[in-house]
């Protein structure tokens, strides 16, 4: 528990080896969860029963990963909010200089007599570089847009909508390109080092470096 911020979980797993060049497995997950409802003014929390999901796939031969997550979000303040992601990653090989990485994500809630949904889409490309046999760097591109069904939230409504669905953030940010590179360095077999410059351009602009 951190910040009044709380997860129970609850994973089944089940591994399906379809073949030996392609890897799959489902996982079935029950989360108990509370978070800071951002849309109020004061310290509100969202209490929330979750309900989830997970398809994954590797394909060894086309080095790509695909999973997919489908969930029922049963809110205590609100109805229920239905919600699914999908994300693709086609790693670097050979014949394929960059690694690319797709992923749209869409989620829906109920309010009052109204649908109200929030769709977001993102694509990026990254590349590895070695230093050593311990350290290497990932610069990367991306871009992202997402679409939402509110321009704002009414006040009555801030306690019942899911932040997943609309935040102000979100009406602020609907589309964006980032440069970043990540350095990463890996002393032992157990032990990683990470560090990340990112410039990201929304509307504003902004460098930071952690």
């Amino acid at each position: 528990m951190e910040n009044g911020y709380y997860e129970l979980r609850l994973d089944v797993r089940d591994e399906i080896p379809l073949s030996e060049q392609r890897k799959d497995s489902r996982s079935f997950t029950a989360l108990l969860r509370r978070r800071q409802n951002v849309e109020e003014d004061d310290i509100q929390f969202q209490y929330f029963l979750e309900l989830s999901t997970t398809y994954r796939s590797f394909d060894e031969v086309s080095r790509h990963y695909l999973k997919s997550k489908w969930l029922a979000r049963f809110n205590e303040e609100g109805e229920i909010t239905l919600g699914a992601r999908r994300d693709l990653h086609y790693k670097q090989a050979q014949g394929r200089p960059f690694a690319m990485r797709f992923s749209g994500s869409v989620y829906a809630q109920q309010v009052e007599n109204n649908i109200e949904w929030h769709g977001l889409v993102k694509g990026s490309l990254s590349q590895y570089w070695t230093f050593n046999l311990k350290s290497y760097h990932v610069p990367s591109f991306s871009v992202f847009a997402r679409w939402l069904s509110l321009s704002e939230a009414p006040d009555e409504f801030a306690d019942r909508l899911d932040n997943d669905v609309y935040s102000d953030y979100k009406a602020d940010h609907r589309f964006g390109i980032a440069l970043a590179d990540s350095f990463i360095y890996e002393p032992w077999r157990d032990t990683r080092w990470v560090g990340l410059i990112e410039s990201f351009l929304s509307g504003n602009f902004y460098i930071r470096a952690r």
